[in-house]
């Protein structure tokens, strides 16, 4: 059994799926890899399947996997509110931590777009400290759904630069870093008409239309 959880990870890890689920279903391993089995009917988008799946892992289990798990699971249910709230129990729990996980900032941020304010403002309050691209692109877009748009507009000038940085971390080429920046130009021009400045605002949708994106 070991050796073929060792297999089953390391195909998860490979986004090969299928292969996975089709070892564990030969070997009659649902039950022994319970959390391996609902992560990969999540994967799978069988949400429900793997939600009941996941109601079976044993307490010895590790508890924060399945509940971070449970957390995607609602993301993907559209169960936005519940889905933010757990994302963010995990940022305020791990916010003694240098550097928080920028997929559960993403995620928080992703989903506080569908939920009220007062969820969406906690929101951008618990992430605006740790600056990743990613993350204030999120923010910044959380902002226009919100329509403040002097802050989005701020923080839309703060994804430029972060995204040049980006670039050089992931060693992006030219052309994926240029369709990167017309996507966050769209956006500025979008809240430069909104904030009725609308000769900037075209002047911005023309260059980003000259490169093709």
């Amino acid at each position: 059994q070991d050796a073929l959880q060792v297999k089953v990870v390391n195909l998860i890890n490979l986004s090969r799926y299928d292969e996975a689920e089709a070892i564990i279903t030969a070997a009659n391993l649902q039950e022994a890899l319970a959390f391996e089995y609902a992560y990969i009917l999540y994967r799978q988008n069988k949400a429900a399947d793997a939600r009941a799946v996941l109601a079976t892992v044993t307490a010895d289990s590790n508890q924060e996997a399945v509940a971070h798990l449970n957390a995607q699971l609602d993301h993907k249910e559209e169960k936005f509110t519940s889905a933010a709230q757990k994302y963010k129990t995990f940022l305020e729990e791990a916010m003694d931590e240098e550097d928080p996980d920028p997929e559960v900032m993403c995620n928080l941020l992703a989903c506080s777009l569908y939920c009220d304010r007062a969820t969406s403002g906690a929101a951008v309050e618990l992430t605006k400290q740790h600056q990743h691209y990613d993350i204030c692109f999120n923010m910044a877009c959380l902002l226009i759904e919100q329509q403040k748009w002097v802050e989005a507009n701020a923080l839309l000038k703060d994804c430029t630069r972060l995204c040049a940085t980006a670039a050089k971390d992931l060693e992006w080429d030219e052309k994926q870093l240029q369709d990167e920046l017309c996507i966050i130009d769209v956006q500025k021009a979008y809240v430069m008409q909104q904030m009725g400045d609308s000769t900037s605002s075209k002047n911005m949708l023309e260059d980003v239309l000259k490169k093709k994106p």
